[in-house]
């Protein structure tokens, strides 16, 4: 038979218990709080950094392009209208995007 000291004792360990557990859970959830708000500003720069990795893509492409228009002394009419008309296309499709 339990007496009632112990039954005492034992909801007095359970009152125990229940304290740490409720002051584990707000730790638990103020750490994933702070996470979830790095985790943000991590997105963001990885998004930032995307852009300009695009960016500087596309300022090499140009580069590379220039590059080898200047590097032909005597530039045939056909491939001049052709890097032109690849130029717009790319333009055309960046507008595009931009309207989306």
């Amino acid at each position: 038979m339990v007496e009632m000291s112990d039954v005492k004792q034992m909801l007095s360990q359970i009152d125990l218990n229940v304290g740490k557990l409720i002051t584990k859970q707000q730790s638990l959830l103020a750490e994933t709080e702070s996470f979830k708000k790095e985790n943000e500003v991590l997105r963001e720069l990885v998004e930032t950094q995307q852009q300009h990795i695009n960016e500087l893509a596309e300022q090499n492409k140009v580069l590379h392009m220039a590059k080898t228009l200047a590097g032909t002394e005597v530039a045939a009419t056909t491939d001049v209208r052709k890097k032109i008309n690849e130029l717009v296309r790319e333009i055309d499709k960046c507008i595009a995007l931009l309207n989306r």
